[in-house]
């Protein structure tokens, strides 16, 4: 598998987000595999995207893709679009994600049993993890939770691990039903409600 790496992150106002919890996983990724520490200048790369980006908005939020070995490889600004996410289907996978590699294909075969579901979710080992493109988020009585083991630590479930929103803890399948309500978490969502798990 080419080692190739990418980041997506959220830019609001032509302020890129959360820039700590993106630093600190290219940091550890390249220190792991290349046997050094990469710092890429996401400041300046966004400024430099902004000013060619003909026809960009301080008022819309956009996502900057940047994909990355041991140097930047390709830098890309879009405007973002969330996904109409409503409802997730288990899928059961013995699939290693602990980096965010650009090569997403085991993690497409997995979407791809979605079936009538948006989106799948996916159970490693009997615990949820994650679904394709997000970490999950649990609700029960005011309390926020989230998979002790997810295929990715996700930088917005860093980050709101870090500030205590949101706690670790493992979820089965069956837990399922003893949670309120259910969110996707990424770099790109700030907790968006899903409205059924299908079995």
């Amino acid at each position: 598998m080419s080692k190739l790496f990418f980041e997506s992150i959220k830019v609001v106002g032509g302020d890129a987000q959360n820039l700590e919890m993106h630093r600190y996983r290219v940091l550890t990724t390249t220190k792991y595999f290349f046997g050094k520490c990469l710092d890429i200048p996401f400041e300046t790369i966004v400024r430099n995207q902004i000013d060619l980006y003909s026809d960009f908005q301080f008022n819309k939020i956009y996502k900057l893709r940047v994909v990355y070995s041991d140097i930047v490889e390709k830098v890309e600004l879009l405007e973002y679009f969330p996904k109409k996410i409503r409802s997730l289907k288990i899928v059961e996978a013995d699939i290693d994600y602990s980096y965010k590699w650009n090569n997403r294909d085991h993690i497409n075969e997995l979407y791809n049993l979605r079936g009538e579901c948006s989106d799948v979710l996916i159970v490693k080992n009997g615990l949820i993890t994650d679904t394709s493109y997000a970490n999950i988020v649990l609700s029960k009585d005011g309390d926020f939770f989230t998979p002790k083991k997810p295929l990715l630590n996700g930088t917005k479930r860093l980050l709101m691990l870090s500030k205590g929103l949101i706690k670790e803890c493992d979820i089965t399948p069956e837990d399922i039903a003893l949670y309120n309500s259910c969110y996707l978490i990424n770099s790109m969502l700030d907790m968006y409600p899903i409205d059924e798990i299908v079995y």
